[in-house]
């Protein structure tokens, strides 16, 4: 019962949070230098004009009346709209984000087929050349700049061997299937489009490969260290004197209990790639959220970048959230911890 109290009380936090971060966000949002109302409608636009679009958005009235109507409105489902792109913010998050989403999904399933393997692999073969060839692999995913990855990916499979596609989503001469998720990959295979399925996962090969790199150096480490402190437990060596394979030993009775900070360090990974990913989508021209986020603050766009900052917010509680009972479902002493 109070492992059900204790997420409650997460809940609330997290509320709290996305709460404050509104807060934060729409007083920087407003101290940017620029004029949103100018910016919007150009050098050429005339005083009146300008003035019009102030009086519109509310730029006239102080700062608490500003963000009293922008809340108000935001429990409406209204988050503004755009300046650049002339749309509600709603219209243009439901547009963008499932592309990036997309791309964080398949970066994570590379984060953990090629991180959890590697972790477990090097452990195993501690101080061994698998082990230090692991490490420095490890340790050089961590520092090299994911964007940098991807544009080496794409002189390598893009130029030099051109087997690659390098931009976008999908090839021009495919039609994308009719919009379900706005994940192209899993509209496709719904609706056994597989001619438009495989073409969008060629798309996605590249800048989730790239991305994963920094995901996959951690989780890999993580994962080693865990898996060389559980093979110093009793159980294991008992079940080493006992002649049980070392595979099943690594992968069944060791892999559960040291997966679990690696279960953080992969939540943590999801959540910040939301706001992590705008070079990768800038390098490989991918139509996601997090450029419309950079492109909304270079241009000074405030509604846009409210929506993308609460949004990204509200993604990395949601995560934090789901990792907690996660951990709770894989490890009893996370939920006795609580219920004492």
């Amino acid at each position: 019962m109070k492992y059900i109290e204790y997420l409650l009380k997460r809940l609330i936090y997290s509320v709290v949070v996305l709460f404050g971060l509104s807060v934060i966000i729409f007083i920087i949002s407003r101290v940017i230098p620029g004029d949103p109302a100018r910016m919007a409608l150009g050098p050429h636009a005339t005083r009146e004009q300008v003035e019009a679009l102030r009086q519109s958005m509310g730029l006239h009235l102080s700062l608490i009346e500003q963000y009293i109507m922008y809340i108000t409105n935001l429990f409406r489902g209204d988050f503004g709209m755009s300046l650049v792109s002339r749309r509600n913010v709603l219209v243009d998050l439901k547009l963008y984000f499932p592309a990036t989403l997309e791309l964080i999904i398949y970066t994570i399933i590379w984060v953990v087929i090629i991180g959890v393997p590697m972790g477990v692999v090097s452990a195993a073969k501690k101080d061994s050349k698998v082990d230090n060839f692991f490490k420095t692999l490890s340790f050089s995913a961590v520092v090299a700049p994911a964007f940098i990855i991807g544009l080496a990916f794409q002189l390598i499979f893009g130029y030099a061997l051109n087997i690659m596609p390098i931009t976008g989503r999908l090839s021009s001469a495919l039609s994308a299937s009719p919009r379900i998720t706005g994940m192209l990959s899993f509209d496709a295979l719904i609706q056994g489009d597989f001619q438009v399925f495989f073409n969008s996962l060629r798309h996605l090969l590249l800048p989730s490969l790239a991305l994963s790199m920094p995901g996959i150096g951690q989780v890999s480490r993580i994962t080693r260290a865990s898996m060389l402190e559980v093979g110093t437990k009793d159980y294991i060596s008992v079940m080493h004197s006992y002649g049980v394979p070392d595979g099943i030993i690594n992968f069944i009775y060791m892999l559960k209990p040291a997966f679990i900070p690696s279960l953080n360090i992969i939540g943590m990974t999801f959540a910040s790639l939301l706001g992590n990913a705008f070079l990768i989508e800038q390098v490989f021209s991918w139509p996601g959220v997090a450029r419309y986020g950079i492109n909304a603050l270079l241009k000074v766009d405030v509604n846009a970048l409210m929506g993308v900052v609460l949004l990204i917010g509200a993604v990395f509680l949601a995560t934090n959230f789901i990792i907690d009972l996660l951990m709770g479902l894989l490890d009893p002493r996370v939920r006795l911890s609580e219920e004492d």
